[in-house]
Formats: structure tokens, sequence, C-alpha cells
């Protein structure tokens, strides 16, 4: 028979035991396992002696010490993190203009078109005109940060394209030899034009969404994504404007329409062919210009008396009058476009 000392001795490897038994237990998650495991364990702990000592420390402290042992070994321990160094996913490629279908055609186009207006002697606003709208035909190709054409060439791809192209229009009116100043001069010319017409091309465009033509619809596909919430009372072409914050006159079309209004007052005689957006591509200031404008038919008009209309022969009358309906109308436009386009 066991003496009281071995049966003790005999427990603690059984606790032991069952604290490593625990352990793995406790890897493989298994509840009911350790359950059963844990009351057992209770049992041998509970049935040491109160009192004297168990191994080298005293009775009380050996159960506290095997309870505290168990229900470490059973807790499910977090595996612990990798010491591999986690590697970065590699970046996604920079998209590049030439991964857009049609658009370094367009960007040999525009060189060739510049190269054969030099040759031609072709009128710079024709020439830029036809660059301006391959331009935006590049651009429109080419997805803004939205996702969304970008009519404006503000992605780095568009600029990298237009880029492009003026290096490659200078080389070739390099080709067609001219002074390295000329070609400079020539390209800074062309490029303040091309800016000007810009804004007509990209006006007309988007005025050109709203009609009836496959070729029309076709277009306004490009712009799902914007149109998706347009009310069925709102053209497209005003929508997506109002989206990229952009108007529906171009430049040249608005200074266009005020020398006509200024035809209209009489006060043209200042107005030459920089408002038709021609070769010289100087701008007036606008808020200088209308205050002008308003203060000249201001006066005009209070100078005007309407007892001096009636007095007038019928003949003068009826002359006059159809050039005030055009006034009328003129000024009708110039109140419409002080709200904004």
């Amino acid at each position: 028979m066991p003496t009281k000392g071995e049966t003790v001795q005999q427990t603690v490897e059984q606790i032991e035991a069952a604290i490593e038994r625990a352990t793995s237990l406790a890897e493989a998650e298994n509840v009911e396992a350790l359950a059963e495991l844990d009351t057992e364990t209770e049992g041998l702990i509970s049935s040491l002696p109160s009192r004297g000592k168990v191994g080298d420390k005293t009775a009380a402290q050996a159960k506290k010490d095997f309870r505290a042992a168990f229900k470490a070994a059973a807790t499910v321990q977090e595996k612990p993190a990798s010491k591999a160094v986690a590697t970065k996913p590699e970046p996604a490629p920079v998209a590049q203009y030439t991964d857009y279908e049609g658009v370094p055609e367009l960007v040999a186009m525009g060189a060739q078109k510049v190269t054969e207006g030099v040759r031609l002697h072709i009128k710079t606003s024709v020439t830029a005109k036809e660059v301006a709208a391959i331009t935006l035909d590049m651009w429109r190709r080419i997805p803004d940060k939205d996702g969304n054409p970008d009519i404006k060439g503000t992605s780095d791809a568009a600029k990298k394209a237009s880029g492009d192209m003026t290096k490659t229009i200078g080389e070739a009116l390099g080709k067609e030899g001219l002074d390295a100043f000329d070609v400079k001069e020539a390209l800074k010319k062309l490029s303040r034009s091309v800016q000007t017409q810009r804004t007509d091309v990209r006006a007309e465009y988007l005025r050109s969404l709203d009609g009836d033509t496959d070729e029309a619809a076709e277009e306004r596909e490009h712009f799902a994504d914007i149109l998706d919430a347009k009310p069925d009372d709102v053209p497209a072409s005003v929508w997506v404007a109002n989206h990229y914050g952009v108007g529906l006159k171009g430049e040249i079309e608005k200074s266009r329409e005020r020398y006509h209004a200024k035809l209209a007052l009489g006060s043209a005689d200042s107005v030459g062919d920089d408002d038709q957006g021609d070769d010289d591509d100087t701008v007036t200031d606008p808020d200088t210009e209308i205050r002008a404008v308003v203060r000249r038919l201001r006066a005009d008009v209070e100078r005007a008396k309407p007892e001096t209309f009636e007095a007038a022969s019928e003949a003068t009358r009826v002359e006059v009058r159809e050039e005030l309906e055009t006034l009328y109308k003129a000024v009708k436009d110039m109140i419409t476009a002080t709200y904004g386009s």
C-alpha cells in the first residue's frame, strides 16, 4: 500500500499531466473535453492536503499555483504573429495616354494639322480650332479621377498627351526649316489661340449632346454615370456642363455676341478681329468692358426723349423701329448673360 507521501506525489503527477493535456485541448479549441478535464483536475487539486507541504511549497500555495497553471493552459492562446516581413502589394500601374484607344494617333494628327497649316499658310485661328478639336477628342477618351471623360484635361495622362503633341508640333515645324526662335514663338502663339478656341469647341461639343441622332446618343453614353441622375426636364448639355463647371458658350462666341451688341448700339468702332478670336489673342477685361458699355448705353438712352420719336415722321419712325427692336433684343441678351451661362 502506498504511503501518504506517495499518494500526494501521484496526485501531483496527475495534475501536471492534466495541465499538459489542457494545453493541447486549448489549441484545438475542444471546449467539451476541456470542461471535463477542468472538473477532473479541480477534483485532484482539492484532494491535496490542506496543510503541510506539497513538494517545496505549502499546500495552500501549491493548490493556488496548480489552479493558475491549469487555467493558463486551458485558455486558447492567440497564434504569434508571423515574423516574416509583410511585402507591400505592387502598386497598380499608372495609366498612360498611350493606353487609350486612338489617343496616340490624335497626338500625331494634331502635329500634322499644324505642319499643313504652316506649309499652306492657313490662318492661325483655323489651324488652332482644328487642333483644339483634336485635343478635346483626345481628352474625352481619357478618364478623369472620377472615371468620366476628362473634357477639361486635368488628368496626368491628358496633360502628357497635350505636352507630347506640342513637342511633336515643334519637331515638325523644325523640319519645315523654321529657325528655333521662330518655332518657339509660333508655338506660343498657337498655344494661346488653341486655348481660346478650346472653350468654343468644347461648348459646341456639349451642345451636340442634346441631338436626337445616333451619334449624339452614342456620345451621351460616355457620360452615362453623370446623366444617370439627370431630371427629365434638364437638357443633357446643361447637366453635363454643370457637372464639369464649364459654360455652353465659348470665349470667342461670347466675344462675337459682345461685338454685335456693340454694333447694335452704334459703339463697335473699337471692336476688331480680336473679338473674333483670330490671330491676336489679347483678351479685354470683361469687367471694365461691360461697365463702359452700360455707361454709354445709359447716357444715350437718357438723351433720347420719347416725345422726340413721336414728333418724327412716319417714315423715320418705321425706319428706326427695326433698329430699336434689334437693340432691344441685344439688351435682353446682355441681361440674360448677367445670370451666367
